[in-house]
């Protein structure tokens, strides 16, 4: 008996242990997506700046910033852009305040100024925080120089508001936080949800997390929008242009960032309704090779309908669309999709001893006899056509697209179309050769594993070599524009580009998956530079590279006592007369 009472009273004494514990625990402090507007209608959210800028550091990104070429490379901006002056003294402060999390969300565009809430919470100095504070705030009273400041009463704070005409700016410090809002009422309203337990915020709204839910976890930034009520705002700038906008069933978009490792992932969710796809074929996979750059591959629209303002400009190359968007012939457009797909794929190799890349573009076959008529209908008499081993080759006539021989093979299983000869030999030989495929590689398949099954759309990248050789190519190019720009000398050292490998070596491939499902379309993309910002970062770096040659081009036309300019590796031209 004894026993079972000091059984009894350990028992009691650990539950009263458990119970003393329980209400000493730090109060549940809500995240931003509680107490923001749940009639937001874009948020954007920093969860926890102070872990992401750990992350950040540990990613290939990062690791690229910190090479000391490119440090070099940058010193000279850093000390001649206006924008950049003063940058590290912030930095310095925002670190010293302790940025811990931030959002901002909007509510409404109508209005002289879009109605929005934003604010971060910190946890050092807000005398730092103060001093960052400055500047916006005098910017903001230069701005509205009749404004009129004012302190408000706000439950057991003040909010200070500057209000000139109809428009407002409103701003509080309140338990860690720092608020600023377009809107008084707006600002209350936020800060009573922070403050109660019992208010439901964004976080509580069903589209808000039915949108987010297939988002990872712990991502490092979050945007939330929904669309239909930007594009009811574009509706009526559009109308009142004149023009009717499309309609966007769309019911919200949610993204995501999030650091993992020298990986970043990056998440795209479109919420509207839908069905579920089967998985994307990948038949066009047997044209890889081991050493393969690019890989994309998507399945083909149900309906494929080209502008008709395209014809003129295609016509030269294709003669038989002269008639798009009529009948081609005995064909129509909608005899495409019958004739090709579910699957159409780009593919890109570089080999070291070529100059350019070489492209194809390859499209499964449905109906082989149907996919023949639309091409010959499509390339007409001014093609030159040939069957060989198996295939129906189309040569380009001369001319038809300058220094490039577009061909075309079609084969009953695969429409293969490059801009030389050559290059589609090549990949239909590489169908029956059996050789290595770019899946069979263990490297791709480890990084395919990351993104979840593709049902629209997949990318395979790998930046490494495709950098090497187009850096290492224009780079000596580029220093040379810059030297011969004026404007841009001012800022930029030409002479301190960073060498291929310094940045070459932390790249590594990056992929890309579409998958489509009953509640929306789900795309991921993970790398140490991720699809979408590499496609991007292609594209800026074939503008730069096209405005480089401009430059070049400009400079070369210069003359000096009787001397052309010669380019490294070039014939220098004959002296004009």
């Amino acid at each position: 008996m004894k026993k079972i009472v000091v059984g009894l009273l350990g028992l009691a004494a650990v539950i009263a242990g458990a119970f003393f514990l329980r209400t000493r625990e730090t109060p549940h402090q809500p995240g931003a997506a509680e107490f923001a507007p749940p009639e937001a209608i874009v948020f954007a959210h920093l969860p926890d700046v102070q872990r992401s800028l750990r992350r950040w550091r540990e990613t290939a990104l990062f690791h690229i910033w910190s090479e000391p070429q490119v440090q070099a490379f940058l010193e000279k901006p850093r000390r001649k852009a206006p924008l950049l002056a003063g940058l590290s003294e912030r930095l310095a402060r925002l670190d010293r305040a302790g940025l811990r999390e931030a959002f901002a969300a909007v509510t409404s565009l109508d209005g002289a100024l879009p109605k929005w809430v934003a604010g971060f919470s910190f946890s050092g100095s807000r005398a730092d925080l103060e001093a960052l504070l400055a500047e916006p705030r005098a910017a903001l009273r230069s701005a509205w120089p009749a404004g009129r400041s004012a302190v408000v009463r706000h439950g057991a704070g003040e909010i200070e508001t500057f209000t000139q005409g109809g428009a407002t700016v409103a701003q509080a410090f309140r338990g860690g936080w720092y608020f600023v809002a377009t809107d008084l009422a707006l600002l209350e309203a936020t800060l009573d949800r922070r403050a109660s337990k019992a208010a439901a915020g964004l976080a509580g709204d069903d589209i808000f997390k039915r949108a987010t839910a297939p988002l990872p976890p712990e991502g490092d930034e979050l945007l939330f929008v929904l669309p239909g009520a930007l594009t009811g705002k574009l509706g009526e700038l559009l109308a009142a242009a004149g023009r009717q906008p499309a309609a966007h069933r769309a019911l919200a978009i949610a993204a995501s960032t999030k650091f993992e490792g020298v990986q970043i992932r990056d998440t795209l969710f479109v919420l509207a309704p839908g069905s579920k796809q089967p998985p994307l074929p990948g038949a066009t996979l047997a044209l890889t090779t081991a050493d393969t750059l690019l890989y994309y591959a998507m399945t083909l629209p149900e309906q494929i309908a080209p502008p008709e303002a395209l014809a003129p400009l295609l016509s030269p190359f294709a003669p038989g669309l002269a008639a798009m968007g009529k009948d081609l012939g005995n064909v129509q457009w909608p005899d495409f999709i019958r004739a090709f797909g579910p699957e159409a794929a780009l593919l890109a190799a570089w080999p070291a001893e070529e100059e350019t890349p070489a492209v194809l573009l390859t499209l499964d076959v449905r109906d082989a006899a149907r996919a023949k008529e639309f091409i010959d209908t499509l390339t007409g008499a001014e093609w030159v056509r040939e069957e060989r081993g198996g295939a129906t080759f189309y040569q380009a006539p001369a001319g038809a697209i300058p220094l490039f021989a577009p061909t075309i093979a079609l084969t009953g299983k695969f429409l293969v179309l490059g801009l030389s000869g050559s290059a589609v030999e090549a990949g239909l030989a590489r169908i029956e050769s059996g050789a290595s495929h770019l899946d069979q590689s263990a490297e791709y398949r480890a990084l395919a594993a990351q993104v979840g099954e593709p049902t629209a759309g997949f990318g395979y990248l790998d930046l490494r070599p495709l950098f090497e050789q187009a850096y290492g190519m224009t780079r000596p190019f580029l220093a040379m524009s810059l030297a011969f720009s004026g404007d841009a000398g001012n800022f930029i050292d030409a002479s301190k580009l960073p060498a291929t490998d310094a940045i070459a070596k932390h790249l590594a491939p990056s992929v890309y998956a579409q998958r489509a499902t009953e509640s929306g379309t789900l795309t991921e993309s993970v790398g140490a530079i991720t699809f979408q910002q590499a496609v991007l970062g292609l594209l800026a770096a074939a503008g730069a590279s096209a405005g480089s040659m401009d430059a070049l081009t400009k400079a070369s036309g210069l003359f000096h006592q009787g001397q052309q300019l010669r380019l490294p590796g070039t014939t220098p031209a004959p002296a004009p007369r």
